[in-house]
């Protein structure tokens, strides 16, 4: 599995070999199966499919909060600088780096986003209604969750992705 191979030089063999880290690894596996299992789910070219993966892909890159998430405005995207920026708790702000696949699938949102009736809006996220909640988020990736046949995510759980991986190899996961 890719995934593990990419973990345990993250986290760095010695700590494998030793042990201190295979339960959590255990748990990790069959939730980074149900996020990869989820993520296929969305391969699609309408307007839902390409807002949801790259809501998906924002979640598994940053680590951001599903309150972050659900307030972000077309303003705050750099894909030029491959970064976010979001008030995070207690008004913090943050910058929130973007990886290779994040930018691709949240450019291919922005372009099918241009032609949405609710264009306009600065909200980054829309709905047929107008802008996505962090409540119409939660409710996406439940109903996503049921239709690829897995037990349903919250979004919360993306947020430790980065943060195992981070924690693992060594990586002050304070500011995550």
């Amino acid at each position: 599995m890719r995934s593990l191979a990419i973990l345990s030089s993250a986290c760095g063999l010695q700590r494998w070999r030793s042990g201190q880290y295979r339960s959590s690894l255990k748990q990790y596996r069959s939730s980074l199966k149900r996020l990869a299992a989820l993520i296929r789910s969305l391969a699609g070219t309408g307007f839902e499919d390409r807002r949801d993966m790259a809501i998906a892909r924002l979640f598994l890159n940053t680590g951001a909060r599903l309150e972050e998430m659900s307030q972000l405005r077309l303003e705050v995207v750099s894909l030029q600088h491959r970064e976010l920026y979001v008030m995070g708790k207690g008004r913090k702000a943050r910058v929130l780096p973007l990886g290779a696949k994040a930018v691709k699938d949240l450019d291919r949102y922005l372009r099918v986003r241009e032609r949405h009736k609710e264009g306009h809006l600065p909200w980054l996220w829309l709905s047929s209604k107008g802008r996505l909640t962090s409540s119409g988020i939660a409710q996406m990736i439940k109903r996503r969750c049921k239709a690829a046949g897995i037990p349903a995510v919250h979004p919360h759980q993306f947020r430790h992705t980065p943060s195992r991986i981070y924690g693992w190899s060594g990586v002050e996961t304070s500011t995550t």
